[in-house]
């Protein structure tokens, strides 16, 4: 398929991250949202720049499922094999992070994610590799081993 539903998930939890950034108490996001407010488009109150802003933002997470778009798999790119100390450390790092400042952090994981696999993609296409989608999930070529 085009997109693994691991995938899916993060490219929802995209969505939902920022729809949790949006209703927390952070200046840095009513600063933004200020910019935008005298824009015709997005209206005059916060409230209503928020929701245009996270309708847009919605489409690229959406159009991401539907795309042939590689995305690397965390678990097995850091935590399978030997690994060093170091990676230990930022893994805990990151979780107490995550507790300290929830609806930040998961903001910037996500989007992350999504952002590095974006850029992993257009690195790859400038190099003339070009992008593939990934195989299945069931075996080697994304053919079933049954």
């Amino acid at each position: 398929g085009p997109c693994a539903d691991r995938d899916k998930m993060v490219f929802a939890g995209c969505v939902v991250s920022a729809v949790l950034l949006a209703e927390g108490d952070y200046g840095f996001v009513e600063t933004i949202c200020g910019w935008f407010a005298g824009i015709s488009f997005f209206g005059d109150s916060i409230v209503h720049v928020k929701a245009r802003l996270l309708s847009i933002f919605m489409l690229l997470p959406g159009l991401l499922m539907v795309s042939t778009i590689p995305f690397s798999h965390v678990a097995n790119r850091y935590f399978t094999g030997k690994k060093s100390f170091t990676i230990l450390v930022l893994a805990v790092l990151l979780v107490a992070l995550v507790w300290h400042e929830p609806r930040l952090m998961l903001f910037l994981c996500f989007n992350g994610y999504m952002a590095a696999g974006l850029i992993a993609a257009a690195r790859k296409k400038l190099r003339g590799g070009g992008v593939r989608a990934a195989p299945a999930e069931g075996g080697e070529g994304g053919q079933d081993s049954h």
